[in-house]
């Protein structure tokens, strides 16, 4: 198997939802903010490498630490967001190439879920 390298747009939204516990509508206001910019299919479907994952975790991340789009967005041009690859799901990346699922067992994502979850309802 040959490895994907990490600008590779090879994994569609719903793949991308369940690695980072965002919501679509999430994930399509971060790009319309102009924080990402994923390739698009000739169908127009979007397609994210693992380097734009691994950049959504971290404008997830810094928005749970209370930063505006436009503050995430100035690090990112600042070349502040390129991070190794270390959460254990990040390092799992690759595998989803072939359209398996998340494992939702896993403790990282059962932690997302949870905290999107409160987050969610002490907004309304």
């Amino acid at each position: 198997m040959t490895d994907i390298r990490q600008d590779t747009p090879v994994y569609p939204i719903g793949v991308v939802r369940k690695l980072t516990a965002l919501t679509d509508r999430q994930i399509r206001y971060y790009e319309q903010v102009g924080l990402l910019q994923p390739a698009r299919t000739p169908g127009q479907r979007r397609m994210y490498s693992p380097n734009e994952v691994e950049l959504l975790l971290r404008i997830k991340h810094e928005m749970d630490r209370g930063l505006s789009t436009s503050e995430i967005r100035a690090r990112i041009k600042d070349g502040s967001r390129h991070t190794p690859l270390s959460s254990p799901a990040m390092r799992r990346l690759p595998h989803f190439a072939g359209g398996e699922q998340a494992d939702h067992r896993d403790p990282d994502v059962e932690a997302r879920r949870a905290f999107m979850t409160e987050r969610s309802r002490t907004k309304r």
